[in-house]
């Protein structure tokens, strides 16, 4: 009256001639005593051997038998590897179940256990850690401090206290604090003599030269537009925003219709006169969110931030029209053709000008001033 679990092994010679036959017999109980056994690591840990469609066949408890991992975990819970784990809820306690096929028998050996009994050894060391990494923190700046405070830190403090006096005008040569005779000394002691020798005026000019010379590196000297340089490290910054949050943008590339034709026949200045009313017509048309640039002689491109591609078709037609009516200096109707793409995930900012291009290129062939999408 008891139920046993065999397992035989048929045994070979080296010419692969049967032999005999090994089998054990195991007594279930034995089986049901062993899985239950609760390991000294993990206290809330046992185990139950279920069917390859999830049907448990051994458990200590009676009551899941016949059952299937399914019903007993509530969620549904598929074998579909020689080995895999996951995350399910039992009882209202948070379980992690292990499982693992038995191939010679078709078994599947499932293993729960308490899922904070896993996370707080782990949670406590790296709290033990970041402790001892405070403490030892704590102590080294303070022996730091200590050691290397007066030789090192005081010199420093004293130098920005005297650059400080000598910018406002302060400064009192009579203090009695001397630098100390290292490295850190001398240094400061050169560096407030040259203070004192008007370094900051210097530096202020020079900061106000850099100024001038930052915004001329990004500005189109003829029209005051943004140049090409700029306007690439504008599209590049608004494609890693619209990668991050999802956004949209377009580009507008346009071109003056026939301007090599206005300067063969006014000359240079009167096509440089028509670059800049242009210019200015297209920053009074769009929005001040657009960012315009002169992308390369008669070419500009504007950058649509949060711009789907039929606002954009709107707002270039908007301005196609207007530099159409627009009374320019030189007395001759100009017009534009354009060009627009918009961004998306399956396109880099190389694609999306491309597009646009070949769309202005388009718009070109089909008879100039307009713009296509």
């Amino acid at each position: 009256n008891e139920w046993l679990v065999s397992i035989s092994k048929v045994l070979v010679n080296d010419k692969n001639i049967t032999t005999g036959v090994v089998s054990i017999d195991s007594s279930i109980k034995q089986v049901v005593d062993m899985l239950r056994e609760r390991r000294k690591k993990y206290k809330s840990s046992y185990s139950f051997i279920a069917k390859p469609d999830g049907t448990v066949i051994v458990h200590f408890d009676k009551t899941f038998l016949n059952k299937t991992v399914s019903e007993i975990f509530h969620h549904p819970v598929s074998f579909n590897a020689k080995a895999g784990d996951s995350g399910h809820v039992l009882d209202f306690a948070d379980k992690f179940i292990y499982y693992s096929f038995i191939d010679s028998i078709g078994w599947i050996v499932v293993t729960v256990i308490d899922k904070k009994e896993i996370m707080a050894p782990i949670f406590l060391q790296i709290m033990m850690n970041i402790l001892t990494i405070g403490f030892i923190a704590v102590v080294f700046g303070k022996i730091l401090s200590t050691l290397l405070g007066r030789r090192f830190i005081a010199p420093l403090v004293e130098l920005q206290k005297r650059v400080k006096a000598v910018i406002l005008g302060t400064h009192d040569s009579s203090s009695d604090y001397n630098y100390p005779e290292n490295e850190i000394g001398a240094i400061a002691e050169d560096i407030e003599l040259l203070t004192k020798n008007k370094l900051y005026e210097k530096n202020i000019e020079l900061q106000n030269i850099n100024k001038k010379l930052a915004i001329l590196s990004i500005t189109d000297q003829l029209t005051g537009l943004f140049n090409r340089y700029k306007m690439n490290h504008e599209l590049k910054q608004e494609w890693k925003r619209a990668i991050r949050y999802n956004n949209k943008f377009s580009i507008i590339m346009l071109d003056i219709d026939f301007f090599k034709k206005i300067n063969d026949t006014y000359g240079h200045q009167a096509g440089d006169a028509v670059l800049i009313e242009i210019s200015q017509v297209i920053r009074n048309t769009l929005r001040s969110t657009d960012i315009i640039s002169r992308w390369g002689g008669e070419e500009f491109l504007v950058l649509c931030l949060e711009t789907n591609l039929n606002t954009a078709k709107n707002l270039a037609d908007k301005l196609c029209r207007t530099i159409e009516k627009h009374q320019f200096s030189i007395g001759v109707t100009v017009t534009i053709s354009g060009g627009i793409s918009e961004f998306n995930n399956q396109k880099g900012i190389e694609k999306v000008i491309a597009e646009a291009d070949r769309k202005l290129y388009k718009a070109k062939q089909e008879g100039r001033n307009q713009v296509l999408i």
